[in-house]
């Protein structure tokens, strides 16, 4: 819960941040998973109305419960905090 509530402090309030702990990823320390609404104006040339404040996204983690350790936790977090933050820098403009 507390690496959910620090990711979601570290985005604008438009995205919304889940986390989720699981085995399976390999190697990997987590993976990430966005979507974001989108209108049909971006696909077509239609005269509708635009829904207004639409959603920044959804990002959702799912974090290898084996680095969930007292000597990994702290790499953890800076990988995360360094991926998301990454992330919407680069969709800042969705």
């Amino acid at each position: 819960m507390l690496l959910q509530i620090a990711l979601e402090n570290a985005v604008p309030p438009s995205y919304t941040v889940s986390v989720k702990l699981m085995k399976g990823l390999g190697k990997k320390s987590f993976e990430r998973k966005a979507w974001r609404q989108t209108t049909l104006s971006e696909y077509m040339d239609i005269e509708a109305g635009e829904p207004k404040n639409l959603p920044g996204g959804s990002i959702f983690y799912t974090v290898n419960i084996f680095h969930v350790t007292p000597e990994k936790i702290y790499n953890l977090f800076h990988d995360l905090m360094d991926d998301i933050s990454e992330y919407v820098r680069k969709h800042r403009n969705w």
